[in-house]
């Protein structure tokens, strides 16, 4: 993720700053950059193809993306995982547990279904109903071998406000450091442990964010504490980043239609061309 200050300069090239480690501080050709969204928790799966858009009538940014879960092709374990997604952020920065909207295949793999590069287009005067517009094929792969290339389908989808909450972290009882962040020696690695997370398994793996008041470390890898629900991981202290992640924001409810076949005819394409002008894009 890269940001250019426009009351300083044009959007040219040497003028953008990547993302790293709590600031926009490395240069945009060959700078280092941090991770703000990641799929490392289903099984050291990729998140892919995001595109994010703002709501006034949330007041968050939205993101839809892919997950490629590649261990469910390569070793044909079957879909589960493999998906399009949604997350929600206050700041583009921090981003909440991501959740699928549909499950299918996100790459093409010949003969198989697939959804991908999808994106939200509002509708005119509106910023909780439109459409989720993304490439489509039931049966992916060139025509001469029997296959459908991909083709441009959209579904309605609604956003609601609700008093429910989330959190960018996992779900954990409380999180415990040692030696404690008074005690860390310049150099040293302190140990984490997640507290009671037998409700949820994806932080046995890795724990996405964890903060204290004066550090945020990002994707920690975790290991299962013997005879108990814990897990614990070890941080570098060398790689602390000196920026406070926000607290729980309100996540809306959203609510998916049918998919609309935009190739089925001449009129079915035209209206989604019309609903991509009238979202601004």
């Amino acid at each position: 993720m890269a940001r250019v200050d426009l009351d300083r300069n044009a959007p040219l090239p040497g003028t953008w700053y990547k993302y790293y480690e709590g600031s926009f501080s490395e240069p945009g050709i060959g700078g280092r950059d941090s991770v703000v969204v990641s799929a490392k928790h289903l099984d050291e799966a990729e998140a892919v193809y995001p595109h994010v858009v703002y709501s006034e009538y949330l007041d968050l940014y939205i993101m839809v993306f892919n997950i490629d879960v590649w261990k469910e092709f390569v070793y044909d374990t079957g879909l589960e995982q493999c998906g399009l997604y949604i997350a929600y952020s206050t700041d583009g920065i921090s981003w909440s547990r991501p959740t699928m909207l549909i499950r299918d295949w996100p790459i093409p793999l010949t003969n198989r279904s697939i959804s991908w590069q999808s994106t939200l287009l509002f509708d005119e005067g509106s910023a909780s109903e439109g459409w989720l517009v993304y490439g489509y094929s039931e049966r992916w792969g060139h025509e001469y071998q029997g296959g459908i290339p991909h083709y441009m389908v959209g579904r309605r989808i609604e956003f609601e406000k609700t008093a429910a909450t989330d959190t960018t972290a996992p779900t954990i009882a409380g999180v415990v450091q040692s030696p404690a962040a008074d005690e860390v020696d310049p150099g040293e690695a302190v140990t984490v442990t997640a507290m009671n997370v037998a409700d949820d398994v994806a932080v046995k793996m890795v724990l996405l964010r964890y903060s204290t008041d004066e550090a945020t470390f990002y994707n920690v890898i975790m290991t299962p504490v013997g005879g108990t629900s814990n897990c614990t991981g070890r941080i570098p202290a060398a790689i602390i980043e000196l920026r406070k992640i926000k607290g729980a924001f309100t996540t809306p409810v959203w609510r998916i239609g049918r998919t609309s076949r935009a190739n089925a005819s001449v009129a079915a394409c035209s209206r989604l061309k019309q609903q991509w002008i009238a979202g601004g894009h």
